[in-house]
């Protein structure tokens, strides 16, 4: 009988470190609940390329800064969300270039730091009288293993003629990362897309295309080191590596948890 005993407890043991191995400390296990459909990965999510290039705007100065998305819109006043990195790699006056017509307006940051609590965030108005463009419509959470796009203007695309509106780009991939605490400037959903410098600020769409997160942080950064924790804390070392697989993003709940005049047009529940 000691033998059968012996091998009933291998078994076990088994079993236990196969269901261990599948969930990170830091965020979402890697397989999903048997009740969630997720996308087809060969799905071509045209819903969400169609919004992307209504909501996808340039941020200029006297040069390409990167990506931003409409966010609001109140009468004829518009807001775009970007990064604050964005922002800081050139100096006012700022403008907004929106999509499809490729009218440039003067736009005036209206977010402090105090108010951004650390998030690589900014949020920029511009007045558009007479003009009608789309808003954003907001993701209630992030899903692992969701298909997703993102969307934005490349700096490699745009140095002959940045205010050239034919430099859209759009990166399919899916996400593979949700941390339960975030990085630090907010981020905390990693996915697969390939994104390039001067996407930051652009949006990452699920299929239906409602906006996931602000796209900010490329996969295999050269320079600095972003995987430390708001806290102030570090991830171990095979997390740390697993991270520089992945772009990261922030969640479009934090945007709405700082700036909640975007719930007079939507309220997308909690994260």
């Amino acid at each position: 009988m000691s033998w059968r005993i012996g091998i009933l407890i291998a078994l076990v043991s088994a079993v236990c470190l196969t269901v261990e191995s599948q969930v990170s400390p830091l965020g979402s296990p890697v397989q999903m609940p048997p009740t969630q459909q997720l996308p087809s990965p060969t799905l071509d999510c045209l819903p969400a390329k169609k919004q992307a290039r209504l909501i996808t705007v340039k941020v200029l100065s006297d040069q390409l800064l990167g990506s931003g998305v409409l966010i609001h819109r109140e009468d004829q006043t518009y807001q775009v969300i970007t990064n604050a990195h964005v922002l800081q790699a050139g100096k006012a006056p700022y403008f907004i270039q929106t999509p499809n017509d490729g009218k440039i307006h003067p736009a005036t940051p209206i977010a402090t730091t105090t108010k951004l609590q650390g998030n690589d965030l900014a949020l920029l108005q511009f007045e558009a009288p007479n003009l009608n463009y789309s808003v954003a419509k907001l993701a209630e959470k992030p899903i692992v293993r969701e298909l997703v796009i993102a969307a934005g203007f490349p700096l490699e695309n745009n140095t002959a003629e940045f205010k050239n509106q034919e430099n859209f780009v759009i990166k399919q991939g899916q996400i593979e990362w949700v941390l339960n605490k975030p990085l630090e400037g907010g981020y905390k959903i990693g996915y697969t897309n390939d994104i390039q410098k001067g996407m930051s600020g652009g949006p990452l769409l699920n299929c239906t295309g409602e906006v996931v997160s602000i796209n900010g942080i490329h996969a295999d950064p050269v320079w600095g080191d972003p995987y430390v924790f708001q806290d102030g804390s570090y991830p171990v070392n095979a997390d740390r590596e697993r991270m520089s697989q992945y772009s990261w993003g922030i969640p479009i709940q934090t945007v709405v948890q700082l700036f909640p005049q975007i719930l007079m047009v939507q309220k997308p529940s909690k994260m």
